[in-house]
Parts: structure tokens; sequence; C-alpha cells
């Protein structure tokens, strides 16, 4: 009788188990990479659009400019144990009119986007900015991005898009 009820039981869990693999199934896939830095790379906060919203032709007309979005690039857990600052390098598909400027993809045309750093300067394209000290810890550097109309041709409007990475060098 105690067999009986033990086999019983071993079958029914067995069902149990059947039904549970053949409930669903999935894969979660990881990435990522060990760099040579003293601070890793918050990607939940660089890697996310930056949405400079509808924008008025005429507000870009003659070289207008729309209002900032800004924009970060995180630095987690760093040490200052071996290099004290960071420099960032931003680049992209410069403009057609203004090659410091970020040029766009799309149907609008008349326009780039700039970027400031946090001084309110702006950021040249393929030029490392100046020195960040560092300090133990989460570290931000900040940006602004705004739309820059090109005075020189017509605003024509559209969709856009555009893509700017970044590189960072320590010092």
């Amino acid at each position: 009788m105690k067999l009986n009820k033990f086999l019983v039981a071993a079958a029914s869990l067995t069902f149990a188990a059947g039904a549970f693999a053949n409930s669903g199934s999935g894969s979660i896939p990881f990435k990522g990479s060990i760099i040579e830095a003293p601070c890793s790379i918050d990607t939940e906060a660089t890697e996310k659009e930056v949405d400079l919203g509808q924008v008025s032709d005429v507000l870009l007309a003659a070289g207008g400019k729309s209002h900032s979005k800004p924009f970060d690039i995180v630095l987690k857990d760093c040490s200052i144990a071996t290099k004290t600052k960071v420099k960032a390098t931003l680049s992209g598909l410069p403009s057609a009119i203004n090659p410091d400027l970020l040029g766009m993809s799309g149907q609008a045309q008349g326009a780039s986007i700039a970027i400031e750093d946090a001084s309110g300067a702006l950021v040249v394209l393929g030029q490392a900015s100046k020195p960040q000290t560092l300090v133990v810890g989460d570290n931000t550097i900040h940006y602004n991005a705004y739309l820059q109309g090109d005075s020189s041709v017509a605003v024509t409007p559209g969709n856009f898009t555009a893509n700017v990475t970044y590189g960072l060098s320590y010092e």
C-alpha cells in the first residue's frame, strides 16, 4: 500500500514537472564588457534617446535655436587611485552647413544639433573636453543639446534622427 502511494505521488510530481516545463520558455541574453578604466559607465543613463521635441520651423528660421534638453554621461564607482581626471570626446556625422555641429538624417533640413557642456561652451565634435576632476564614487558629465537653425538655408519641416558617440580618456 505504501509503495502504491509513493508511485502515485512520484507520478503526480513527474506530471507536474512536465506541465511546468511545457508552459513556456525563453532566453535572457547578457552582454557587456570589461574596460580598463577607473570608472564604470552607467548604460541606463547614457543609452537612451534625447528627445528634442516638436520644434517650430519659424523658431529655427534665420539661425534661431530651440530650448535645450539636458543629457548626461554617468560614471559609476570611480576610484581615483590611478587617474583623477576624465575627458570626453563626442563624435558624430557633422552638419554639412556647420561641421562643429551634429548633422541630422531624415526629412527635416536646415538645422543642426548643437551640444553644450555644463559651462555652456559649445562642444566641437571630435575634440576632447576640458578635464573634469573625478571624485570617489559616482560622477556625472553634464551636457545640453538644442536645434540650431542654419541661417544660410531654409528650414524644411519633417522628422529627423542623429547619433552621437562618446569616448572617455582618463588622466
